[in-house]
């Protein structure tokens, strides 16, 4: 995994802080890959509290936040299908493949 123990403490934090204390963040992609080198932070939020009109706004503030602490990186966040919308291929990849922060 390509993040270092600081990246993932803020990423967790921020996730407690923002999505709430039950949500869950996983890395996914090409960041786990020690081979590569560059690439976005995929991360996957699940178990998030916000409504479907509040998590565009949440997400924001997540990448936002964390670009302040660790300068400018492409952050990319994929929330988890909400209840009753169904789980595309790439959300099936971030559960499966995902390693949880």
């Amino acid at each position: 995994m390509r993040l270092d123990p600081q990246q993932i403490d803020l990423f967790k934090q921020l996730t407690h802080d923002i999505f709430g204390p039950q949500a869950r963040i996983r890395l996914f992609g090409s960041r786990l890959d020690e081979q590569r080198h560059g690439g976005d932070i995929d991360l996957y939020i699940s178990h998030y509290q916000q409504t479907l009109d509040e998590l565009p706004w949440a997400m924001a503030r997540f990448v936002a936040l964390a670009q302040q602490q660790l300068g400018e990186q492409r952050i990319d966040i994929l929330p988890a299908p909400a209840a009753g919308l169904p789980a595309q291929a790439i959300h099936r990849i971030a559960e499966q493949s995902g390693v949880l922060l």
